[in-house]
């Protein structure tokens, strides 16, 4: 039997802040302008009511059943059967989330940077890099995110002051010209980012620290991510105006005005460089998620067993669906939010008010 793997709270939450900033900062700007235009910051603040809601329900989960993962609460709630079904429905979902994210990363790779560069050699050394971070465990990947953050952190604050000179606040106004509905409609689209805050719970057996501290964590990695996220949709607008619901990656386009003499300039490889560092801690995690919940699916003793098998069944989806800009775009976006909408709110919810049932039922013990 391997042994068994911890890492602590701040690890976790760290892994789910580098991987949510590094995707939202890049992907999310465009689509969510298209529906609430110059107060798209305020969708920012709507949607991350769901980390925080997710946060809680982890926190129950861990507190009411000990050391299980959700592969094991919601077998213990729904029964053998459709318990089984409802995770062979998560890991999925889950798998897709994987695809959209390897896809997003190769097409932005292809489109700025790799334009000979074939598909399979940009999805094939990713997706090497985590078949590798998956053997060797969640323990190396969480060390690994608290040796990529500095960089991150620096680099990105970095651009934000560089990028002080040009811009423009009067582009944040008017706020709430056509009311309440636009940023309710593109908080759905954030509220899919800080979903992903649920795929903690697929470790939580991993989890060292009292309930109050996963609490405490949790809730600082959310308002740390909604901070983070914030002050890149702000630069995007006050930069980029109207513009932004234009370009396919507004970040990537605003980080081009950075010109300090002839010293700093066009700074889009050391940009480009971060943030596949950040994707990778990303797609890294998530692929550990995968294998090791499939692995308690199927009854497997090592989860490690199912690395090659999985790696490969990404590898070839990722190269086989979303060929263009546009398919990811216009049918894979959209699928991605529905799929992060039911697997890491949905069901969590449904499971969440089940299980509090059963306990005030006194079927489960606090």
């Amino acid at each position: 039997m391997p042994k068994k793997e911890v890492v602590s709270t701040f690890q976790m939450h760290l892994l789910l802040y580098i991987g949510i900033i590094s995707t939202g900062i890049l992907t999310l700007p465009a689509p969510l302008y298209y529906y609430a235009q110059q107060n798209m910051w305020l969708s920012l603040f709507i949607g991350s009511i769901a980390g925080y809601v997710i946060i809680l329900i982890n926190v129950f989960f861990y507190k009411t059943f000990p050391r299980k993962n959700i592969t094991e609460i919601t077998t213990q709630l729904l029964g053998k059967f459709f318990g089984r079904l409802i995770l062979l429905i998560m890991i999925a979902l889950l798998i897709f989330q994987a695809v959209y994210t390897i896809k997003e990363y190769q097409i932005y790779l292809s489109v700025g940077f790799y334009q000979f560069t074939s598909p399979f050699v940009i999805i094939g050394f990713m997706m090497l890099v985590c078949a590798y971070a998956s053997k060797k465990g969640i323990e190396v990947i969480g060390r690994s995110a608290q040796i990529i953050l500095p960089f991150m952190l620096l680099f990105y604050l970095s651009v934000s002051l560089l990028i002080t000179p040009e811009v423009s606040l009067s582009n944040m106004l008017p706020v709430l010209e056509k009311g309440v509905m636009p940023p309710i409609k593109g908080a759905i689209l954030v509220a899919a980012w800080f979903s992903e805050f649920f795929w903690i719970s697929f470790c939580l057996t991993s989890l060292t620290g009292p309930p109050k501290k996963i609490l405490k964590h949790g809730f600082l990695s959310v308002f740390l991510t909604t901070l983070s996220l914030l002050v890149f949709f702000v630069i995007d607008i006050c930069v980029l105006g109207n513009y932004t619901g234009q370009t396919l990656y507004p970040t990537h386009l605003v980080e081009r005005y950075i010109q300090i003499g002839t010293f700093i300039e066009r700074v889009s490889a050391f940009f480009m460089s971060v943030w596949v560092l950040g994707v990778f801690i990303k797609l890294a995690f998530l692929c550990f998620v995968i294998i090791q919940s499939s692995s308690q699916l199927f009854h497997i003793s090592n989860y490690r067993y199912l690395i090659i098998p999985i790696i490969m069944m990404i590898f070839f989806l990722s190269l086989s669906l979303f060929n263009s800009t546009q398919s990811l775009l216009v049918i894979g976006f959209p699928l991605l939010i529905i799929a992060c909408q039911i697997g890491n709110v949905f069901i969590p919810i449904t499971l969440f008010f089940i299980a509090l049932l059963k306990v005030k039922m006194g079927k489960q013990q606090l």
